[in-house]
């Protein structure tokens, strides 16, 4: 073994985030940020609810830089019951001004090991006094296939509640098809990766082609997300995309300047 200074600094530097990371929970350094999802006729449809850390000291944080070392941790699960609650009740504040936006929260695989974790959606949508079919809870196929069994158990229990599931980032989980007649879903998000190329890219035009028409054979929802240019959404709008989400539309973008969105 060889000891080096960069290994060093990163072992201290990853001490200390995890330290600061704590020290967030506690002091409510968090806000969540919401990416519009766009349906037909530019209209609204939905929000994703995404996690932003603001340090009083380093300013933002990106999540590629917190998310992966709470998950490592665990401390997704207590950072994942203050993005469902809050998010639940940014919905419900909506509501209260005449705004009828479903939100989406994801779970990550900690969650969904969790065994609170159908008291806890129904707690955070009850006292909230939010419908459940307002909460959209997405789940990435990855995660998913990771514990197939167990995780459609806690799919089903949470479907009954009345809320909606998406699967994220499909495509990428090397999974098989077959699963997608079982599981208690309404939407697939087909990944960015196959959205970057459209529509030269013969392959992610044939991939989105084949995407869109499946989802839509099953009755379920398509939402594409890292859409960035009108190419891109000319192209999935003509195959028959239904809702479409990224900074051709708009950044992520906090809660009270989505009001705003939503009236332009």
């Amino acid at each position: 073994a060889f000891y080096t200074s960069s290994l060093h600094q990163k072992a201290l530097d990853r001490i200390t985030l995890l330290h600061s990371l704590r020290h967030a929970l506690e002091t409510d350094q968090f806000e969540l940020y919401y990416q519009p999802q766009i349906g037909p006729g530019n209209a609204v449809v939905g929000a994703e609810a995404l996690l932003r850390w603001k340090h009083p000291d380093l300013g933002f944080i990106p999540p590629a830089n917190f998310i992966p070392l709470a998950e490592e941790t665990g401390l997704i699960v207590p950072l994942g019951r203050w993005v469902l609650y809050q998010a639940c009740h940014q919905s419900r504040e909506w509501r209260n001004l005449g705004l009828d936006i479903p939100v989406s929260i994801n779970l990550s695989s900690q969650q969904m090991k969790d065994k609170s974790i159908l008291s806890l959606v129904e707690n955070s949508v009850r006292k909230n006094g939010l419908a459940p079919e307002n909460l959209h809870i997405e789940i990435t196929e990855s995660t998913l296939m990771e514990n197939l069994d167990k995780n459609l158990v806690v799919l089903r229990s949470i479907r009954e509640l009345g809320c909606l599931f998406s699967i994220d980032d499909f495509g990428t989980g090397y999974s098989s098809l077959s699963y997608l007649k079982t599981l208690p879903i309404n939407a697939i998000k087909i990944d960015r990766s196959f959205i970057d190329g459209l529509p030269g890219d013969q392959q992610d035009a044939a991939l989105g082609r084949a995407i869109t028409a499946m989802a839509r054979g099953l009755n379920l929802q398509v939402v594409a997300e890292g859409v960035e240019t009108e190419d891109q959404l000319r192209f999935l709008t003509s195959v028959g995309c239904s809702i479409i989400q990224g900074y051709y539309y708009s950044k992520p973008i906090p809660a009270r300047d989505f009001i705003e969105f939503t009236r332009k």
